[in-house]
């Protein structure tokens, strides 16, 4: 597990994330336009996030498009960008699921828990590791 890594994002979680932009079910929002920064204003989850910070995105994080349609709508991959993550924070897959995606039954949290509650869920999870 690289505790630096998940420590940064939660601590980006926890202070740099506008509530109006978090959406913890979702990777990213409907109006993703496809810039890895999140210019655009979409909501984003912890991983959508986690493509933003520089130091993560130097490891290797990134948002992989799935399709873009037509009409610009574009789809992003989850099942790529869980195992980007699992790369980046040196975890399994278990253990992304756990983290990242509330609609797993393996992660504790609800859908619609704030940044800060994700946050405080990876700080707990480096300390003390998956409850089971």
């Amino acid at each position: 597990m690289n505790k630096q890594r998940l420590l940064l994002l939660a601590d980006f979680l926890a202070t740099k994330v506008p509530e109006d932009r978090w959406d913890y079910e979702t990777i990213v929002g409907d109006d993703w336009k496809g810039e890895q920064d999140l210019s655009c204003g979409t909501t984003a989850c912890a991983l959508g996030w986690a493509a933003t910070i520089p130091e993560l995105r130097a490891a290797g994080m990134k948002l992989v498009i799935d399709q873009q349609f037509n009409d610009g709508e574009i789809w992003v991959d989850g099942e790529a960008v869980f195992k980007i993550a699992r790369k980046v924070f040196d975890i399994n897959e278990l253990d992304v699921y756990y983290l990242f995606s509330p609609e797993s039954g393996h992660n504790p949290l609800y859908r619609k828990s704030s940044a800060k509650a994700v946050a405080q869920h990876i700080r707990t999870f480096v300390s003390h590791g998956r409850e089971e």
